[in-house]
C-alpha cells in the first residue's frame, strides 16, 4: 500500500472511529464523523453516505464492536464467578457495629454487587407528645439477590438434577427433527450414548400409543 492509500486507510478508520463514537446513526452524524476524520466539508455533505459502504470501513467499524464486546461484555467464566459470589456473600456483612444497616456510600462495591438488589429509604416525621418536638427517623431497607434462584442456576449448570443428567430427546419445531440435550450420568462411549436414546425413543413411542389409545 503506497503512502496515498496508507492515508486513506487511515482516514478510513478515523471515520470508524468517531462514527461508532458519535451515537444513532443518522445521515448527519455520517457526514460530521466524515469531516471529523479529515474529508472536505463539500464532499462530506454530499457523498459522505458512500463511507459506509466501503470494505475497509465495515472492517473497522467490526473491530471495533468486537472489541467493546470483549471489554463490556462478561465472559462464562466471570458470570459463574459473579453467581458464586452472591451464592458466598454474608448478609452480616450490611450491619455495622451499632447494629445498623452500614449506608450504600460506605459499603464496598463488591459487598454491594455481590448482595444488593435494591435499597428503600423512608422517612418518618413524629412529633412528641408533651412538648411538640418534631422528630425525624430514617429507615434503610436493603432488598437482598436471590440466593436460591442462583444456586438452582449453578446446580444445572453442574448437571446435579437428576432430571439433566439423562439424555433427552426434544422436539424441534423448526424442522421436526429430534434434539439430543442434557449431559450424561458418568463417561461413556457414543454407541452406549446411543443405545440410552434410542431407548428413550421407544418410551416415548409406547407412551404416545398409549395416550392415544386412551
Amino acid at each position: 500500500m503506497d503512502n496515498r492509500g496508507k492515508a486513506l486507510d487511515e482516514k478510513y478508520r478515523d471515520f470508524a472511529h468517531h462514527y461508532m463514537a458519535i451515537g444513532a446513526p443518522t445521515f448527519q452524524k455520517i457526514r460530521a464523523s466524515a469531516v471529523a476524520a479529515g474529508f472536505g466539508e463539500k464532499w462530506a455533505r454530499a457523498k459522505s453516505y458512500k463511507l459506509l459502504d466501503r470494505t475497509r470501513v465495515q472492517q473497522f467499524i467490526r473491530a471495533i464492536r468486537t472489541n467493546r464486546l470483549r471489554k463490556e461484555v462478561a465472559t462464562a467464566d466471570e458470570v459463574l464467578s459473579r453467581m458464586t459470589s452472591i451464592l458466598r456473600a454474608n448478609p452480616k456483612d450490611l450491619v455495622g457495629e451499632d447494629d445498623r444497616l452500614i449506608s450504600l456510600a460506605q459499603l464496598p462495591d463488591d459487598k454491594v454487587q455481590s448482595m444488593i438488589a435494591g435499597v428503600k429509604q423512608r422517612t418518618r416525621v413524629a412529633q412528641g407528645k408533651e412538648d411538640g418536638t418534631v422528630i425525624l427517623e430514617s429507615t434503610l431497607e436493603y432488598k437482598l439477590l436471590d440466593k436460591i434462584k442462583v444456586l438452582e442456576m449453578l446446580a444445572k449448570y453442574h448437571g446435579l438434577y437428576e432430571d439433566d443428567l439423562r439424555p433427552k430427546i426434544e422436539q424441534n419445531t423448526t424442522n421436526n427433527n429430534l434434539v439430543l440435550v442434557g449431559y450424561p450420568t458418568e463417561p461413556m462411549t457414543l454407541a452406549e450414548w446411543a443405545r440410552q436414546v434410542q431407548e428413550l425413543r421407544a418410551m416415548r413411542a409406547a407412551q404416545e400409543q398409549l395416550e392415544a389409545a386412551q
